[in-house]
């Protein structure tokens, strides 16, 4: 919240009791009868000799009230920070301390100076319906700040020649007040500040008018720009938008917003009234998204033979970037044009992707944080062959809303299915229903894929593979994913496989279908009891860990192609439970005894036993259980369960 400028009195000419009746008055909104003050020669602001009062007699003070009308005729300089009431200059005030104005009228056909080397502020309270400021001279460390809670505030034009707020000694805009409007095109020439860090918006209307900033333009908490009624606003300088509150950029779309600086939005905010055209202009900029702030582009964004590169602070993919809607696309305007991506691309209507970078150069696969995102509820066929981190996205499940390879596709990244883009890198879409058809192109994945609650992954064609180089994770905290490859699907896995809370439904894994681990020691961890129909295979001389509460459930045949193929079983609760009347690992080892662990061999039939020492052993449901070599078990954990019975076959069963 704005504090009062300290106020300070010349105690060699002001009695103790008016100081302390200004202080308390001031601090406490006490009243006191409003009172004229009138130069009568040049001086400091704190000199009482330089004042008299609408009575002709010399003053007793010097006037710091916000009661006090001052009319300045003289050159006067300011000295001590200052509280008044209205101001009328028809000579020259040199402001070089804060100076604070409550009064609804400023008039000044004088002279305002306010280019002192230090510091220094000219806050205004009132309406400055009726204000003006024909000759100003500002300087690089000078502020104007509009800053009442209560009122709506002209910016006061200040005329040089034409209408600006600054001067060409520089010169700065803030506020942190209610609201404030421009009644003429303005030209700022030093820097741009709006909203503070309180709850209370801040509202900059630029109604019909030009808006100009030579300087930075900065955006703080409850900053709000609007303009509803066409016109241009030029950032010369860089805009930055900080806070964690909902920065506001309400445009209509006949605005043209054109930047030559750059811009950073380091907030939550999302400007969902961002309607406007963008123009980046001149010099090669950056856009630089923060914090998840996913911004919205309604309108169109236009690279005018430049390089602009979209970035984020942070290192988490997807978690940060430009989301385009309705309207929103991004183009080059020659070759030259070029879009470097460092950060995300979310593309939300199908007309926003179709219509982007048709001109220039895009560069999205080269940065570790480029992400591609498609986000919109179509029917698309996904058309490049290589990304750096791809996001799909459907809110709604039907036929009419599936994401298709066009060919075979290498993702050198991460891969994320279901994943909302209004949402943060950490949680999925509860209400989301993504069908990703690989149809019969390859997929290969080197990074981790993010298999959100809700996906459906599909090969409506198969005879294809899908590789997936880093983690699949199967987060189904939320809901069921679902596997749909009826024909022939080579899924192979290189960098383990999570299940979470909820099975992936298999709606088929057939022909020759199959789950492969190759090339590196992996980890297969089950949080559910998951039924794979499909063989599993471990390939080359790995270890496969399976771990979990709850086991899966093998149909299909567990083996591997080389002796020292290991699968190592670590799961509890209900256990793995295989069904397969082959025996596992026929190929290389089952380890069942490493450490606490649960193994049943529960088919409804007949099945082989892998011969070895187990940790818990379970014989159910109906058929023989047939030995296949000698099996160790303690007493206290070797069950037979159902109608099974257990065969031998000239092996010996010895209980511990």
């Amino acid at each position: 919240m704005f504090g009062f400028p300290k106020i300070l009195y010349d105690n060699s000419l002001v009695g103790f009791g008016q100081k302390l009746f200004n202080d308390v008055s001031l601090m406490f909104g006490i009243s006191k009868p409003a009172e004229i003050f009138y130069t009568i020669k040049n001086g400091s602001w704190n000199d009482i000799s330089i004042w008299e009062t609408v009575s002709g007699r010399p003053a007793n003070r010097f006037p710091n009230s916000a009661n006090d009308d001052v009319y300045i005729k003289h050159t006067v300089n300011n000295t001590v920070s200052i509280t008044v009431g209205n101001v009328y200059i028809t000579g020259k005030l040199s402001v070089n301390q804060n100076f604070s104005v409550y009064g609804d009228s400023f008039k000044c056909s004088g002279i305002l100076d306010m280019s002192s080397a230090g510091s220094n502020t000219l806050y205004f309270y009132g309406n400055n319906n009726d204000s003006y400021i024909n000759n100003y001279i500002g300087g690089t460390s000078s502020w104007i700040s509009y800053a009442s809670l209560t009122k709506s505030q002209k910016i006061i034009n200040i005329k040089l020649g034409y209408n600006n707020l600054m001067n060409e000694n520089g010169g700065n805009l803030t506020w942190h007040g209610k609201y404030i409007y421009l009644e003429a095109d303005c030209l700022i020439l030093g820097k741009l500040q709006f909203g503070a860090y309180d709850i209370i918006p801040k509202i900059l209307d630029c109604k019909n008018f030009n808006l100009t900033v030579t300087g930075r333009t900065d955006w703080y908490y409850g900053g709000f720009m609007r303009k509803l009624t066409g016109g241009n606003i030029l950032f010369i300088g860089i805009c930055n938008m900080t806070g964690f509150g909902s920065q506001a950029l309400d445009f209509s779309s006949d605005v043209v917003v054109e930047c030559r600086g750059g811009i950073s939005f380091s907030s939550y905010g999302s400007n969902t009234d961002n309607l406007a055209s963008w123009r980046f202009t001149t010099n090669n900029q950056t856009m630089t998204t923060t914090q998840a702030s996913k911004q919205i582009f309604r309108g169109p964004i236009t690279i005018e033979n430049i390089t602009l590169t979209m970035n984020q602070a942070g290192v988490v993919i997807g978690n940060a970037g430009i989301k385009l809607t309705d309207l929103g696309t991004i183009n080059g305007t020659t070759a030259g044009s070029s879009l470097v991506l460092q950060s995300a691309l979310y593309f939300s209507k199908l007309s926003s992707y179709t219509n982007s970078m048709t001109t220039g150069i895009f560069d999205y696969t080269t940065h570790s944080l480029a992400t591609i995102g498609y986000t919109f509820n179509d029917t698309f066929t996904i058309p490049n062959t290589t990304y750096r981190n791809l996001v799909l996205y459907t809110s709604n499940n039907g036929s009419g809303n599936v994401k298709s390879l066009s060919a075979d596709t290498l993702i050198t990244g991460k891969l994320f299915t279901n994943f909302d883009a209004a949402t943060s890198d950490s949680t999925p879409s509860a209400t989301g229903a993504t069908i990703f058809n690989t149809l019969g192109y390859n997929l290969t994945v080197n990074g981790q894929y993010d298999c959100w609650a809700g996906t459906t992954l599909k090969a409506s064609v198969g005879n294809n593979t899908l590789r997936f180089d880093g983690l699949f994770h199967s987060d189904i905290s939320a809901g069921n994913n679902r596997f749909n490859m009826p024909t022939n699907t080579y899924i192979e896995f290189r960098g383990g496989l999570t299940i979470g809370g909820y099975e992936i439904i298999i709606d088929a894994l057939g022909g020759t279908s199959s789950l492969n681990f190759t090339t590196n020691n992996q980890t297969w961890a089950n949080n559910c009891s998951q039924q794979f129909d499909c063989p599993v295979n471990i390939s080359g001389a790995i270890t496969i860990t399976h771990t979990g509460g709850n086991g899966a459930i093998l149909t299909g045949v567990l083996d591997g192609d080389n002796a020292n193929s290991v699968f190592d079983n670590r799961t509890t609760n209900t256990g793995l439970k295989y069904r397969n009347s082959t025996q596992p690992m026929a190929t290389g080892i089952l380890e069942t005894n490493a450490a606490t662990n649960t193994w049943k061999y529960d088919k409804a039939g007949n099945q082989d036993v892998k011969g070895g020492t187990y940790r818990t052993l379970n014989f159910g449901t109906s058929g023989v259980k047939k030995l296949q070599g000698n099996v160790t078990v303690p007493t206290a954990t070797y069950t037979v369960t159902g109608t099974a019975t257990v065969d031998l076959n000239g092996y010996i069963l010895t209980l511990t």
